[in-house]
């Protein structure tokens, strides 16, 4: 898809200028729905097959365009991604999907990006409590920590 849109390009110039081709080449739609989605393994999933046509396809572009297009700026914004993705992925796993108290936000790359939709030391207060239930242990935890 992506060498196929570099191809129409050439052959025909203004179907697609500049601006649109590094679209199709970063499969900027593709990255807005991974941000979007709120099934995150599904979303880790297709993001690692994009970053890997994306890098195969832009590193081919790139030595057509002679750099005008490059590998490392089209993958970037997949790094971006899967570092977000992982981070997220984490949290989830650790909360046991209990990111959200009020359940009104579900945990999606883009949501976790907005400041003041989670709270990082929420999670972290809760990620502790799950350890234990037991008063005495909850102590030397406090205790340890101070």
């Amino acid at each position: 898809m992506i060498l196929n849109a570099y191809q129409r390009n050439r052959q025909n110039p203004e179907e697609l200028d500049d601006a649109s081709l590094g679209k199709v080449v970063k499969l900027e739609s593709l990255l807005k729905f991974c941000n979007e989605i709120e099934d995150l393994p599904k979303a880790f999933f297709i993001a690692v097959i994009c970053i890997h046509a994306v890098s195969t396809a832009s590193l081919q572009i790139e030595e057509k365009t002679y750099g005008k297009i490059t590998q490392m700026d089209s993958i970037r914004p997949w790094e971006t991604l899967l570092r977000r993705l992982r981070v997220c992925l984490l949290v989830s796993l650790r909360l046991s999907g209990e990111v959200d108290s009020g359940g009104f936000n579900p945990m999606t790359v883009s949501s976790v990006s907005k400041p003041g939709t989670f709270s990082t030391y929420a999670w972290i207060a809760k990620d502790e409590l799950t350890l234990s239930h037991e008063n005495q242990v909850l102590m030397a935890m406090e205790t340890a920590y101070m």
